[in-house]
């Protein structure tokens, strides 16, 4: 499930939006390790993510031919994970125990967030030819490894994006 709201505007001197995003992934899968007798495990989870964010970009044209553009976004992620490893393997169960046997049950919730931002300029060199150059920060939400116990976690991904300054246009 996924929805954008965006609410904006625009003038000579001043162009502007705001909104906010809903995101919600809901999974269920399931994993079979089969190698013969010595293992035969049915592994079965159910990740969940969400995503919250509200962000707001202006430019604002200081002349006819220069624009300042300025830019923030703040997200936030939730995201749980729970699973079952049964195993139908004889020889991994312990002796006598009915088949299929529990070998571990696991699950976690982790939250992530981040401000980001954004910046730059425009300036029209002649009526068909812009020179712009822009800055921003992206962020990406951490995560589950690919264990199962301890539930083990990798952290957010930040990075900065420069934009080289160009000049476009005909």
């Amino acid at each position: 499930t996924t929805l954008e709201v965006r609410l904006g505007n625009a003038s000579d001197q001043l162009k502007w939006v705001v909104g906010a995003y809903y995101y919600k992934e809901d999974q269920e899968a399931v994993q079979q390790i089969y190698q013969g007798i010595l293992q035969d495990n049915d592994i079965s989870y159910t990740p969940e993510s969400k995503s919250y964010a509200a962000f707001g970009e202006a430019t604002l044209s200081v002349t006819d031919r220069l624009r300042l553009i300025a830019g923030a976004r703040y997200t936030e992620e939730d995201k749980s994970v729970e699973g079952t490893i049964y195993t139908n393997s004889p020889v991994a169960a312990p002796p006598g125990a009915p088949l299929p046997f529990l070998l571990e049950s696991f699950g976690g919730d982790e939250s992530f967030s981040d401000t980001t931002w954004k910046a730059g300029l425009e300036y029209d060199l002649t009526p068909d030819n812009m020179l712009f150059a822009t800055a921003g920060t992206g962020f990406k939400a951490g995560g589950f490894n690919q264990t199962v116990a301890p539930m083990d976690t990798f952290d957010p991904e930040a990075e900065m994006m420069i934009a080289v300054p160009r000049v476009v246009g005909g």
